[in-house]
């Protein structure tokens, strides 16, 4: 037997799930009326939930809203295909593990996230499948983020919350100084000299530090954030160790189910953070660019 459903049971319905596209179409009021009359404010899109979409949109009332109604700081966003504007292009990517933090648009909303837990050391990645960053897994921090959109005020919210101002990028140098650099030739320099002030300094994979890795293939590594400990499967520990050019620099949180960048977690025995250890294996097989 059919069921009829009532119309305004099914406007509801519909109302409540479209709360993420509502706010990716910034039509702002509307969405503050939805999440008013019950909208599920930890929903995600295909990409992403509705606290991140409206951090990333910049409007400082919807993110107070969400976040006094229960939206949840901590969320990840799933792996998704996604299109960004990159000046005058349009360039397609696939994005993951997205916090609400970590392309937050100003330092406003910053500390609203900040107030309520969230953690500038954990981010999203991206993962292109054309281009000089081919098949290649980059860590998206909401300092370089907050870098590269030259917020200052921005910057120094991040830092002040603890935000690590020394970041590989997949060549093995420091992402945070490499833009700090962009934006000095653009006439800021205080953005290079402000986190040279906080202890950011160049990063190198040198012959020496590669050789250390040699001699032992670990296992148990660690996330930082949540301190959940995951053991790699002794094939693939071998296969990076070996070959780590052939592997993504994502992993298993098996505490989640989830994964997220190397530059996340450590080892357990060692506490070498991941993704210097992948990094320096490349270095190690001639396979670092």
């Amino acid at each position: 037997m059919k069921k009829n459903i009532p119309l305004f049971l099914l406007w509801a319905f519909v109302s409540c799930a479209s709360l993420p596209y509502t706010i990716e179409d910034r039509k702002f009021d509307k969405a503050k009326q939805m999440i008013e009359e019950g909208a599920d404010v930890n929903q995600t899109s295909d990409c992403f939930h509705a606290l991140t979409i409206a951090a990333m949109e910049g409007d400082e009332g919807l993110v107070k809203l969400l976040l006094d109604k229960g939206a949840k700081v901590e969320n990840r966003s799933k792996e998704c295909d996604y299109t960004d504007r990159i000046g005058p292009f349009k360039m397609k990517f696939r994005w993951g593990a997205r916090t609400a933090l970590d392309r937050v648009a100003n330092a406003k909303i910053a500390k609203l996230l900040l107030a309520k837990g969230a953690n500038p050391n954990i981010a999203g990645y991206r993962e292109y499948s054309f281009g000089p960053d081919y098949d290649a897994a980059l860590w998206n921090a909401a300092l370089w983020n907050a870098v590269r959109i030259a917020d200052f005020e921005l910057v120094k919210v991040l830092v002040e919350a603890g935000a690590n101002v020394n970041v590989y990028n997949k060549s093995g140098k420091n992402a945070i100084w490499e833009m700090a650099e962009a934006r000095k030739s653009q006439g800021k320099p205080e953005f290079l000299s402000y986190l040279q002030s906080k202890g950011m300094k160049k990063l190198e994979i040198t012959d020496v530090k590669a050789k250390s890795t040699d001699g032992k293939i670990l296992t148990k590594y660690k996330h930082i954030a949540t301190g959940a400990v995951t053991e790699m499967s002794a094939d693939i520990a071998k296969g990076v160790y070996e070959n780590p050019k052939n592997y993504s620099a994502l992993t298993l949180n098996a505490a989640d189910g989830a994964y997220y960048h190397y530059a996340e977690f450590v080892w357990a025995e060692t506490g070498q953070n991941l993704y210097e250890w992948y990094l320096l294996r490349q270095k190690k097989t001639g396979t670092l660019k």
